[in-house]
């Protein structure tokens, strides 16, 4: 809780999948604070809609 500067409440929340309370760049700068890397991608696509991935490694 304390590596993430939020209360065991919000801890548990995440936990349980409910991050909607949470902005994309503060989950980010959690996994930063976990001791991971983030990289975003943006390219183009050659079809009429782009997509989505996320890869764990």
């Amino acid at each position: 809780m304390d590596i993430l500067g939020i209360k065991q409440p919000h801890v548990s929340a995440l936990i349980r999948n409910r991050a909607g309370n949470f902005s994309v760049g503060r989950l980010m700068e959690f996994l930063t604070a976990l001791g991971q890397d983030v990289e975003i991608t943006v390219k183009p696509t050659r079809k009429a809609r782009g997509e989505m991935d996320v890869v764990v490694r």
